[in-house]
């Protein structure tokens, strides 16, 4: 990422979108979902409760790819950590 020229970074940041869980859920199955709780204790700290609504078989689609990363710890290579804290000109440039 480091040779990668400043004007490319900048027209790849403007294609990168974030996503949230409601926004990603009915592009991984055909359900519609809710927010209706946000946050938590006990290291539930900024967890969401997600209402889903479907056929039986999206619904447990999405439950079970839930249940297939809930607990999963960092993403990403451990050695790429440093390039995303500040005040690394790298810190948030993350290609899709």
């Amino acid at each position: 990422l480091h040779q990668v020229p400043e004007t490319m970074k900048s027209q790849i940041k403007e294609k990168i979108k974030d996503v949230t869980e409601q926004e990603a859920l009915p592009l991984l199955a055909d359900v519609t979902c809710r927010v209706i709780g946000k946050g938590g204790i006990f290291g539930a700290e900024g967890g969401s409760t997600i209402l889903v609504d479907g056929a039986d078989a999206e619904v447990e689609r999405i439950l079970n790819l839930v249940l297939s990363i809930k607990g999963s710890g960092l993403s990403g290579v451990e050695e790429s950590f440093p390039e995303c804290e500040s005040p690394s000109p790298m810190c948030g440039f993350h290609p899709p």
